[in-house]
């Protein structure tokens, strides 16, 4: 009785969850992490690395379509950067504000979870407290991995990510370092639609 009980359930719950799948979604989300990069570079033929660690804030808003697997997304994240330099570390604080459009790709379409690829570009301004420091603003791109937790029926998902940020890869002045930085985040999504 008890497995005939848990057959039914679970059939219920695909059910559900295909014809949630055959209806358009809008998702609205917020969250944070952690961001980090280090960069080394060689002064008078000795090499100084520079870690920069700190905190993200971030929103999104995706929109699913039915049967296609690529979800479109729009995004802003705001990350605060504190810099250690060989191991001694300064009040130089930089943050970086991202903001554009981007797509994720969903890898295993599962009742519950969706695992996804995610890629987006976008404007990236860097600034700086250091004494004459000014802000930038850079194209740059975002790749990484994550998973939506969506229940079908319940108004609120979840959503963990990882991405690698190149944020001055297009733009950039001769002279300039690369600065790219690793970020991971955990959203609250509010299922609008």
């Amino acid at each position: 009785m008890k497995k005939a009980l848990i057959l039914v359930c679970l059939l219920l719950l695909l059910s559900v969850s295909a014809q949630a799948q055959l209806l358009p979604s809008l998702r609205l989300g917020a969250g944070g992490g952690f961001s980090g990069s280090s960069q080394t570079t060689t002064v008078l033929g000795r090499d100084i690395t520079t870690t920069y660690a700190g905190f993200n804030l971030g929103g999104k808003f995706k929109a699913t379509i039915p049967l296609v697997p690529l979800t479109p997304m729009v995004f802003v994240n705001y990350s605060s950067f504190s810099l250690t330099t060989e191991n001694v570390t300064s009040d130089i604080r930089s943050t970086m504000l991202a903001y554009g459009i981007g797509a994720e790709l969903v890898i295993l379409p599962l009742p519950v979870i969706s695992p996804y690829v995610g890629v987006d570009v976008g404007l990236y301004s860097a600034s700086s407290t250091a004494q004459n420091a000014t802000t930038t603003t850079r194209t740059g791109v975002g790749v990484g991995l994550g998973a939506e937790i969506s229940v079908p029926l319940v108004p609120i998902a979840f959503e963990v990510e990882g991405k690698y940020r190149l944020s001055n890869l297009l733009g950039r002045q001769e002279g300039e370092r690369a600065f790219n930085y690793f970020q991971v985040s955990a959203m609250v999504m509010l299922k609008i639609l």
